[in-house]
C-alpha cells in the first residue's frame, strides 16, 4: 500500500521545479551565454566581466525582503508570485528586447543598454524575493532531512539544465554557422519564457507557511543592523566577505576569456558546463550525506579548499594547453562546487536567529553584493593594466583569496558552533 504524501512533501516536490526553472533561467542568462552575448553585441572584455557580475551585485536589494513581508496583509506565498512574475517577465525579455529594438533601428550602444535594463530589473526582483523563497523551503525542509533534500533538488535541478545547455550551445553554434546568431539567442528566450511559466505555476502550488516575521513592527533600520552588531552572525558576514571578493575578483572573466581570448565555440564551452553539471550532479548526494553525517563544517572546508585551487589553477590555462586543462578544472570545479553550494547555502542558517532569519541571510547576501561590485571592478583595474595576461592574474588572486574561507570555517566558524551547542 502506498504511503499518502503530506502536503509538506508534495511542496517540496513543486520546490525541485521552482528549483530547475530557476537555475535554468540563470544558467541560460549567466556565464557562458551572457558572455557570448555581451561580446557579440560588441561589449568589451571589461564591461562583459562587469555585467558579468550584476546578478550578485544585485543581493544588495535583499535587505528589503523584510520590508516586503512586513508590509500589508498579503501572505508570505502572495507576495512572493507578485515579485516572481514581474522577475520572470524581465528574465524572459532580456534577449528579445534588443532585438526588437535593432528592428526599430537603435544602435548597438542603444541594444546593450536595453539588454542591461532588462538583466538588472530582473535581479532586482530576484534580490528581493531570493531570501523570502530561501527561508520558505528551510521551512518546508527539517533539519534531519535537509542535506539529502538539498542535494537531491539540486542534483536533478542541474542534470535537466545540463540537457538544455548543451541543446542550446549547439544551436546557437549552428546559427553562428548560418550567419543569424540572434536567432539562436531568439531561441534561447523562447526557453526562457516556458521555464518562467512553470516557475510561477510551482510557487502556486507550494503550501504557504505562517511565519512571525511577517509581524515585525520593529524599526527598519534596527532590524537591518541587527545581524551585522550579532557577535555569532557577524562571524558568518565576515566569511562570506572573503567568499565573495574571492569568487568575483576572477569568476566573471572565466567565460570572457574562453570567448574571447581562446575563442572556443559554444558547443565545446557547453560541453564543458555540462561536463561540469554532470561532475555535480554525480556528487551533490555525497556531499549531502558527509555533510548529514559528519558535519556542513567538513563538507564546507573541504570544497571551498578544492574550488580555491581551481580557480587558481585557471592562472595557467592558454591557448596552447587549453585542451588538457579546461576539461581539468571543470571536472574539478563540478566536484567542488557539489559541496560549495548546498554547504554554503545552509551554514549561515545555522547561525541566524530563527525570529531575524530573513533579515540576517538578506543583509549577509546584500553585504556580499557590495563586495563582488568591488571585486570585479578590481578585477577589471587588474585586466586594464597588466593587459593581455591579466585575467590570468585576476585568476591567481581569485585562488588565494578563496583559500582564505575554510582556514576561517575550520578555526573560527566550526569552534563557534560547538560553543553555542555547549551553551
Amino acid at each position: 500500500m502506498r504511503k499518502a504524501i503530506t502536503t509538506q512533501e508534495r511542496s517540496r516536490r513543486y520546490f525541485i521545479l521552482e528549483g530547475i526553472t530557476g537555475i535554468g533561467q540563470f544558467s541560460l542568462t549567466t556565464g557562458n551565454f551572457l558572455a557570448g552575448f555581451i561580446s557579440f553585441l560588441g561589449g568589451s572584455e571589461t564591461l562583459n566581466g562587469r555585467i558579468g557580475v550584476i546578478h550578485v551585485a544585485m543581493g544588495i536589494f535583499q535587505i528589503f525582503s523584510t520590508l516586503i513581508l512586513s508590509h500589508g496583509h498579503r501572505s508570505r506565498k502572495e507576495k512572493v508570485i507578485s515579485i516572481a512574475i514581474i522577475l520572470r517577465i524581465f528574465m524572459s525579455a532580456t534577449y528579445f528586447v534588443p532585438y526588437i529594438l535593432m528592428r526599430l533601428g537603435a544602435s548597438p550602444t542603444i541594444m546593450m543598454a536595453g539588454f542591461i535594463s532588462c538583466f538588472v530589473l530582473a535581479y532586482i526582483c530576484n534580490g528581493l524575493i531570493s531570501p523570502i523563497i530561501s527561508s520558505w523551503m528551510i521551512d518546508l525542509s527539517p533539519l534531519q532531512i535537509r542535506g539529502k533534500y538539498l542535494a537531491y533538488r539540486e542534483k536533478l535541478s542541474l542534470g535537466i539544465v545540463a540537457v538544455c545547455t548543451i541543446v542550446l550551445g549547439r544551436v546557437l553554434d549552428y546559427n553562428k554557422m548560418l550567419g543569424q546568431e540572434f536567432v539562436g539567442f531568439l531561441f534561447l528566450g523562447a526557453v526562457l519564457v516556458i521555464m518562467g511559466v512553470l516557475n510561477i505555476y510551482a510557487l502556486i502550488h507550494i503550501e504557504d507557511v505562517p511565519t512571525d516575521e511577517t509581524k515585525k513592527e520593529n524599526a527598519f533600520l534596527k532590524r537591518l543592523c541587527a545581524p551585522i552588531l550579532d557577535p555569532v552572525f557577524s562571524k558568518i558576514i565576515l566569511m562570506y566577505i572573503f567568499w565573495n571578493l574571492g569568487l568575483f575578483v576572477g569568476a566573471p572573466f572565466m567565460a570572457v576569456y574562453m570567448v574571447d581570448v581562446l575563442n572556443l565555440s559554444y558547443t565545446y564551452m557547453m560541453t564543458m558546463t555540462v561536463v561540469t553539471i554532470l561532475v555535480r550532479v554525480a556528487f551533490t548526494s555525497w556531499w549531502g550525506n558527509l555533510a548529514d553525517k559528519k558535519s556542513w563544517f567538513l563538507s564546507g572546508s573541504i570544497s571551498v579548499m578544492l574550488l580555491g585551487l581551481t580557480h587558481f589553477s585557471w592562472g595557467f590555462i592558454t591557448p596552447d594547453n587549453y585542451k588538457i586543462l579546461i576539461p581539468l578544472v571543470h571536472v574539478t570545479v563540478g566536484f567542488a562546487w557539489a559541496g560549495a553550494g548546498i554547504s554554503l547555502f545552509n551554514m549561515q542558517f545555522l547561525f541566524a536567529k530563527q525570529k531575524t532569519r530573513t533579515m540576517s541571510v538578506s543583509v549577509n547576501s546584500a553585504i556580499g553584493g557590495l563586495v563582488s561590485i568591488v571585486a570585479v571592478f578590481l578585477g577589471s583595474y587588474i585586466v586594464e593594466c597588466v593587459g593581455e595576461n591579466g585575467m590570468r592574474w585576476t585568476f591567481f588572486l581569485s585562488g588565494m583569496i578563496i583559500l582564505l574561507c575554510p582556514i576561517y570555517i575550520h578555526k573560527v566558524l566550526k569552534r563557534l558552533h560547538m560553543h553555542i551547542i555547549q551553551d
